[in-house]
């Protein structure tokens, strides 16, 4: 009993030692910008709302203004983080020692993590990226360089957290089931999927696909009710980089009385990314 309550009373103190290393606080802080144009900060933070609300005063007066990012802090069982999110008026990342950093997030990106790198035109906002520290010393030796590779880490650090979330989310996602079957019209179909996506410029590559619908659905007059044409459902396997992903594509082939003309693809859903191990066994790879 007493080995139990000695643990218990060890696992609090823990907990308290935790919540008031990370305990965000109001108060004066000393600035450090890229831009050089401020010096001193002004900080006020919400505990009930879990909102940061930090005025910048120098040469020019900047405002930001940042709430916690749930998705983030909620999450379990993914890299640990040196510190705390928070997202508004670009991000705000909050350390352990009361310092703080405000850059722009370069698009908040979830994949390619290790890529990301500095990009002086989204970091030129404002008073460009701001460091914050109740301590002097700490903002005096900061340099515009140490203020970048903080920047890359943190934002590199991010997003595989973000990206572990969407993971999750990933591995519950299926493959619609296959329709009908018609391998040289799926052949052409496929092919007008991927003139479809070549007109609009995207990144995805098409590696295969099957139909969805079981069967086709005839297009009429809508004055007549002539059939003028008939229209189906293709689920397009694609790539991008290390990702691979699907979407549902609209093909359509209009009829001159006699014959189906070749397919074209009339529009697409939104595109699911799914785990290439089940894209690998739809392909038979």
């Amino acid at each position: 009993m007493k080995k139990t309550l000695k643990y218990f009373c060890l696992w609090v103190v823990l907990c308290t030692f935790s919540n008031q290393v990370f305990a965000q606080k109001s108060g004066k802080f000393y600035a450090f910008t890229t831009k050089g144009t401020n010096k001193k900060a002004k900080v006020q933070y919400d505990a009930g709302k879990g909102r940061f609300e930090v005025k910048l005063r120098g040469m020019k007066a900047f405002t930001y203004n940042f709430k916690r990012n749930t998705e983030i802090a909620n999450f379990k069982g993914g890299p640990d983080l040196p510190f705390k999110v928070y997202y508004g008026s670009g991000a705000l990342y909050y350390y352990s020692d009361g310092s703080m950093l405000i850059c722009d997030l370069q698009g908040n990106k979830r994949v390619g993590c290790d890529q990301i790198k500095f990009e002086p035109k989204d970091q030129n906002d404002k008073a460009g990226v701001v460091f914050l520290s109740a301590d002097k010393n700490k903002v005096a030796a900061m340099t515009k360089e140490k203020a970048q590779k903080m920047v890359v880490e943190a934002l590199q650090s991010t997003c595989k957290v973000l990206r572990a979330i969407d993971l999750k989310d990933i591995a519950k996602m299926e493959l619609p089931k296959e329709g009908m079957k018609n391998p040289k019209l799926l052949a052409k179909s496929i092919d007008a999927a991927k003139a479809y996506i070549k007109k609009r410029h995207w990144k995805e590559v098409i590696v295969g696909g099957y139909f969805y619908s079981k069967d086709w659905k005839a297009v009429r007059n809508k004055y007549s009710s002539v059939v003028i044409g008939r229209r189906f459902y293709v689920v397009a396997l694609m790539k991008k980089g290390s990702q691979c992903k699907f979407g549902y594509f609209t093909i359509r082939q209009n009829s001159n009385g006699k014959n189906f003309g070749e397919p074209f693809c009339e529009a697409q859903s939104r595109i699911y990314e799914v785990t290439c191990d089940k894209m690998s066994k739809k392909l038979g790879k």
